[in-house]
């Protein structure tokens, strides 16, 4: 073999001996769970990576994470009330964080138009029950500002969000998936068209800076 043909065929040796010794290992280390456990990921015979993944709603972390515990429900009943009632206000008087609003659960004895409602400018609600939140993270005490009432008298109607038909009896999910955003002393109220003996509402939501 002629020097400049030797030359390179050590060259090339040393490459290739390179790659099965220091690049090779490196590209063909495991997908391990992350956390320093032995779990690791599942490729077929196509060299397709096979993976699951758990998604929780925006909700979820608000409420289960230590540092946050921040979703709240407010709930409460009403009796003997008459048409144009509005049945829950829910203001939010936190000047840190905006509430952001999930769903709203009503239910009524009679069958009624029901509207939500937002007001350009709100007035302390004014009811015939104050509304205490609840912490949706039972192992927190956490407490937010908010003013909540059952049976305002305080918020006209304003800023229509929406009109919805209630079954009498029954029970209705108005979902809105945080779509509903509350600045400071921003609120929103439940009102039905048709008085009746006995109406629930429940409204979750959770506050973030």
């Amino acid at each position: 073999m002629n020097k400049p043909l030797k030359k390179w065929a050590c060259i090339w040796a040393a490459i290739v001996t390179f790659t099965f010794l220091i690049v090779a290992p490196v590209f063909s280390r495991p997908i391990t769970d992350g956390a320093g456990g032995s779990k690791g990921a599942r490729v077929d015979d196509d060299h397709r990576l096979h993976t699951n993944d758990i998604t929780n709603p925006r909700i979820h972390d608000e409420s289960a994470n230590p540092q946050k515990q921040r979703a709240f429900s407010w709930s409460g009943g009403l009796f003997g009330y008459s048409a144009d009632t509005t049945l829950m206000f829910v203001q939010n008087t936190d000047s840190s964080n905006t509430l952001f609003i999930e769903e709203f659960c009503i239910s009524t004895d009679v069958i009624t138009g029901v509207t939500i409602f937002t007001p350009e400018t709100v007035t302390t609600p004014s009811g015939t029950a104050t509304v205490t939140p609840t912490n949706l993270n039972t192992l927190s005490s956490k407490a937010l500002g908010n003013t909540a009432v059952m049976g305002d008298t305080a918020n006209t109607e304003d800023g229509v969000l929406g009109v919805f038909l209630i079954p009498a009896g029954e029970f209705k999910i108005i979902r809105l998936g945080r779509a509903l955003v509350l600045g400071v002393n921003k609120g929103v109220g439940i009102k039905v068209d048709t008085g009746g003996s006995t109406a629930y509402v429940t409204t979750i939501g959770y506050y973030h800076p």
